[in-house]
């Protein structure tokens, strides 16, 4: 029987934005409301840890 393992990953994501606006306050204002062209995106500096083992729920029933 095949066993359930939680993973939680961690991970930097870095966004190039394409945005249109006439100024910058109105781009920035864009950019943290959601809007906007994802050009590329990259993932860095990865991690994970086990978060659930089955043998570990098996011991607290």
């Amino acid at each position: 029987m095949t066993k359930k393992y939680i993973f939680e990953l961690t991970y930097e994501v870095v966004e190039e934005v394409v945005i249109e606006a006439d100024n910058y306050e109105e781009a920035e204002t864009k950019l943290q409301d959601g809007e906007g062209e994802v050009r590329s995106e990259d993932k860095y500096e990865w991690d994970f840890k086990c978060i659930k083992m089955p043998e570990n729920i098996e011991e607290e029933a």
